[in-house]
């Protein structure tokens, strides 16, 4: 009997030195955070969570999460807390509540007994306001700079391609400038649909993609050039296989950069080669054009884009940069044995 009482004492204080852990741990946290059990209903709320809502444990324990959150009697449609009941998995979800004019992160996390089974939740609300103001604003400025450049581009392209057309009398004096100007435009116009695919770059969670499928897509980009003459191109896979994260942009990105090195750097000839280890695939375009001269090159390291290299195909180089670091890669612009440039891109396996 004597035995039996000293173990349900070990058991007591073993429950309450585990119960001060969790009490420690949950003040630990910045964020609005409470511990609910499987009817929606607060057992437990940190400080910042009763800083936030201005109440008290008191008066929040016992309550269910969607009264004292959304002012509700029963969970919101979007519910991470039901998907996760469901699920049996820790569930996301990113909310505007117009009680408190915020946007949140909210985490639905299950918690298991010994014997596996679901028996409470921790409901974690990351303030996430600022964040999405800033995407807002980002959002409204590229469309009011991609609606307005796209109509004024494809006017103007149609305008010149008119007056080239009609012409009575053609000089070469007179018809240069002109498809000059056409070229000029078709330029920007491509480079508002790269800017876009930067946008979305950003805006998509992380994907994954074969770096496989990267290469293909570069060659197959690149195929009308070749069968016009106007490229050599050479794929060297050395048979990678990883999963990579990234998305279809990579390889429309770099097809583009090639293109540009044959516009602006006289290149003839492209080996483009693959290579992976345990963490990274390496993608290296070399070529035999000229080559990027040293201040070119710092420019480009640089985090913002000044327009100084825009002559020699600036923007469609940060723009690739840009979307690759999106999905943690990086870039490098290196001299080549071929006496042109070497573009080296490395990139995260998934």
């Amino acid at each position: 009997m004597e035995s039996k009482i000293k173990s349900k004492k070990v058991i007591e204080k073993r429950d309450i030195s585990d119960r001060k852990r969790l009490e420690a741990a949950f003040e630990a946290v910045e964020d609005p955070l409470f511990l609910m059990n499987k009817d929606h209903r607060i057992i437990m709320a940190n400080e910042a969570a009763e800083k936030f809502l201005a109440e008290g444990s008191e008066g929040l324990n016992g309550k269910m999460c969607c009264e004292v959150v959304h002012d509700k009697s029963e969970p919101i449609q979007n519910c991470p807390f039901l998907r996760s009941l469901e699920s049996e998995f820790a569930e996301d979800e990113e909310i505007y509540e117009s009680k408190f004019d915020k946007y949140f992160h909210v985490r639905a996390h299950p918690i298991y007994d010994e014997n596996g089974d679901m028996r409470e939740f921790f409901h974690q609300m990351i303030d996430i306001t600022e964040r999405k103001k800033e995407e807002k604003r980002k959002e409204f400025l590229y469309n009011l700079f991609r609606q307005d450049m796209n109509n004024k581009l494809s006017g103007s392209i149609g305008y010149l391609q008119l007056i080239i057309d009609e012409l009575d009398e053609i000089t070469v004096e007179s018809v240069n400038p002109l498809e000059k100007a056409v070229q000029v435009n078709q330029e920007a116009y491509e480079l508002v649909s790269t800017i876009k695919k930067v946008v979305k770059s950003e805006k998509d969670q992380i994907s994954t993609i074969g770096s496989k499928e990267i290469l293909q897509a570069i060659e197959d980009g690149c195929e009308d050039m070749v069968k016009k003459g106007e490229l050599e191109l050479k794929v060297e896979s050395h048979e990678i296989r990883g999963e990579v994260k990234g998305s279809s942009f990579i390889s429309d990105l770099l097809s583009t950069v090639i293109k540009k090195r044959i516009e602006k750097s006289r290149v003839e000839r492209v080996l483009v080669t693959g290579e992976e280890n345990e963490d990274e695939v390496l993608i290296q375009i070399i070529d035999d054009g000229e080559k990027i001269l040293e201040s070119t090159k710092r420019r480009l390291a640089q985090d913002d884009y000044t327009g100084e290299t825009s002559g020699f195909g600036g923007p469609f180089y940060f723009t690739a940069r840009e979307v690759i670091e999106n999905y943690d890669g990086r870039i490098n612009f290196e001299d080549s044995e071929m006496g042109g440039a070497k573009i080296d891109i490395y990139l995260q396996k998934s």
